[in-house]
């Protein structure tokens, strides 16, 4: 008998259902045995979503195939070069539907990234999961009948955030673990891109001893300071503070590196 296997080779590749399943399992990969976890893992992988056919398929191929064979395709999973960075497009809470940011966060701006950003700290720091459901109700959003096509969520308002959590507080765990594993990998990608705005080793997802805590929370710079610093430069780039906030976030870090690196050459030549 002869059965075929899809088994996708990244994070953006994953339907929803799989990313779900997939979110919630990598966040708890520390407390499952290492067979367990691959054998979990490739069940979910050449599965697009549950069916009783899928369910069939699966066991299978672990009749078939070994499982050291079977782990070389799911190896992706722990390359640090995948990256997550697709959000769920929406959520349907209590007749309401919930948009998300989109793919590598390109469409929000650099005061929604803050508030996000100290969350998501909080949350990889601290293991809170009440930092993990403001993170998600900083997201998510109803659409706006008047929003652009770059983003139609509502324009964010940090002053409507706890109104918004009343619905957002509704999204299942395991949703908003995947909502937390898409964050990370944007988050990653801009420090990639923007390595003096992001330290190396910051808010990393491993388990953290007290000491080490001090010392990220020590070094994290959260964004509402930078974001000051460019609305009171005598340039004012983006403008006032009002505007310097509603600027795109991708932009903003750009053009804030640019002057970190230019203002470092400046005193490079002013010491010479």
């Amino acid at each position: 008998m002869r059965i075929d296997y899809t088994i996708p080779q990244n994070w953006n590749k994953l339907t929803e259902w799989q990313l779900k399943r997939i979110g919630k399992l990598v966040h708890s990969q520390s407390k499952i045995p290492h067979r367990l976890f691959i054998s979990m893992l490739v069940s979910i992988l050449i599965m697009p979503k549950r069916t009783f056919w899928g369910y069939v398929k699966s066991i299978y191929l672990f009749t078939q195939v070994p499982l050291f064979i079977l782990e070389e395709y799911c190896s992706w999973i722990f390359d640090k070069d995948e990256r997550l960075t697709k959000f769920p497009e929406k959520f349907k809470v209590d007749k309401k539907t919930l948009l998300g940011p989109a793919q590598r966060l390109s469409n929000i701006s650099i005061e929604e990234l803050s508030y996000a950003d100290t969350f998501f700290f909080n949350w990889i720091t601290e293991k809170n999961d009440d930092d993990l459901h403001r993170l998600v109700a900083v997201l998510y959003r109803e659409e706006d009948p008047n929003a652009g096509l770059d983003d139609r969520r509502a324009p964010f308002n940090k002053l409507l955030l706890p109104e918004n959590a009343k619905y957002t507080d509704k999204i299942s765990l395991q949703d908003k673990l995947i909502v937390a594993l898409a964050y990370q990998g944007c988050r990653e990608l801009f420090a990639k891109r923007h390595p003096i705005i992001f330290p190396k080793g910051e808010a990393s997802d491993k388990e953290l001893t007290p000491e080490e805590i001090k010392k990220q929370r020590k070094a994290y710079q959260p964004f509402n300071k930078i974001i000051h610093a460019m609305a009171m430069d005598e340039v004012q780039v983006f403008g006032n503070l009002q505007q310097t906030e509603k600027a795109n976030a991708v932009q903003f870090l750009s053009i804030y590196e640019e002057s970190i690196i230019r203002q470092r050459e400046r005193e490079r030549l002013t010491k010479k």
